[in-house]
Formats: C-alpha cells, sequence, structure tokens
C-alpha cells in the first residue's frame, strides 16, 4: 500500500497551488457562490430552477420544473393547444482545461436541450439544441466523423469548449452571450 505523509502532501499543493481560480467573488459573485455548491447533482438542480425561473419571468413562457429520472427537467405547455416542449437541462462549470462537461444526456426525454455555462464572469450562458440537432450529431458527429458513443445506460456525455462550442461539430443557438449578469 502507497503511504504518503503530510509533508509530501503540502509539497504538492504548493507545486499546484499557484494556479489562478476560476471562479472568483471579484470576477462575478454569483458564478463563485453556484461553484461552491459541493454536489453535481445539486448544481444541475439549481441550473434546472434558473432556467426554469428566466423562462417564466423574462419570457413569460408555462414553464414548469418536472425533474427526475426518465423526466424532462422543464415542460412548457402551450396554453392555446397544450402541446407540451419538453427541455432537459445540462449544468457544467468551466473546468481547468478550458472545457464544459455535460453528463448524462439522454435523448428519449427531450424536445430541446438546454446547456447552462457556468461562466466565470457572466453566471449562466445558455444554449439551445433542437432534439433532431442533437440526433443527427450523435450520427455524424462522435469522434473523427463516426458516430457518438453512448454510455450502458443510453446516455451522451459531451465536452464544449469556452467559446460554447464542440470539436465534433455540435453548436447550438446562444441566447445571450453577456450572460444573466452584467
Amino acid at each position: 500500500m502507497l503511504e504518503f505523509t503530510t509533508q509530501e502532501f503540502d509539497e504538492v499543493m504548493t507545486l499546484i497551488g499557484d494556479r489562478e481560480p476560476i471562479y472568483t467573488p471579484e470576477k462575478n459573485i454569483l458564478s463563485y457562490k453556484f461553484s461552491q455548491i459541493p454536489q453535481n447533482l445539486d448544481r444541475g438542480t439549481a441550473g434546472e430552477h434558473f432556467l426554469c425561473k428566466k423562462l417564466q419571468s423574462q419570457y413569460g413562457l408555462p414553464a414548469e420544473r418536472i425533474g427526475g429520472p426518465g423526466q424532462p427537467d422543464i415542460k412548457i405547455t402551450d396554453p392555446i393547444d397544450g402541446v407540451v416542449t419538453r427541455l432537459e437541462c445540462k449544468t457544467s462549470l468551466l473546468n481547468v482545461t478550458g472545457k464544459y462537461k455535460f453528463m448524462r444526456i439522454n435523448p428519449e426525454n427531450f424536445d430541446v436541450l438546454c446547456f447552462c455555462y457556468i461562466h466565470p464572469t457572466k453566471f449562466i450562458i445558455v444554449q439551445t439544441i433542437s432534439k433532431a440537432d442533437f440526433l443527427a450529431w450523435t450520427e455524424i458527429g462522435g469522434c473523427k466523423g463516426k458516430p457518438a458513443k453512448k454510455n450502458s445506460d443510453g446516455e451522451y456525455t459531451i465536452s464544449m469548449t469556452d467559446e460554447y462550442k464542440n470539436d465534433k461539430g455540435l453548436d447550438g443557438i446562444i441566447w445571450d452571450e453577456e450572460g444573466w449578469t452584467r
């Protein structure tokens, strides 16, 4: 069994400790507070609530947060014809490699996929991708033009750059590149 001392730990931490933090209160207090949510699941749920509230308050849509396994995260029911649009909301922090990673994407659960990028200075940037565009990407995108791979649960993991692009061609509509705080 490998054993390490506190001194060895401190030495390693000194070596990596000079990296500037991605999220700080000085850059954006909301982004920083969001980055302090300790669990991925809780960050995802928070992203769903923020997106749902924005759809209601700013866009006047009858959005309802649903969530849960096999359920859409948000549904919008058209008050005139009753047509339901299912949204899947995926939320990610920027990592040290300059990428956002969105996990557990199941196209069976949505009509519209929403990526909520927690930007270090702009708080939330939202990008939407239709189910048809996402499914087309899974067939022709992926690694080197090969179909994207699902995990054992039939879900996809997607990395996007700090410019909200995927190096395999997945692209969507950015709502407002200035983010939700200015």
